[in-house]
């Protein structure tokens, strides 16, 4: 179905998930690469914080982080709409 400017409506419904898609992976990113930079900086910086427990999650929290920068925009461009 065209609308009165010739435009389809399915390629631009698409177009419009394809950009709240990338918006949503995007604040996935962000959120989850500043949550896991905080822990990292919180365990390494207070001395008080190192203890066993805390540097597993702070092995934890560079996995993690790893996941978010590399495996996530792959993710993200690979998957189809």
């Amino acid at each position: 179905m065209n609308n009165v400017d010739g435009t389809n409506n399915s390629n631009l419904i698409s177009l419009s998930l394809r950009i709240l898609t990338g918006l949503s992976w995007l604040s996935v990113a962000l959120v989850g690469t500043t949550a896991n930079v905080s822990v990292l900086f919180v365990i390494a910086c207070i001395k008080s914080m190192r203890t066993i427990p805390n540097w597993l999650l702070f092995n934890l929290a560079v996995a993690d982080c790893l996941m978010t920068l590399v495996a996530l925009p792959i993710l993200g461009v690979s998957q189809e709409v």
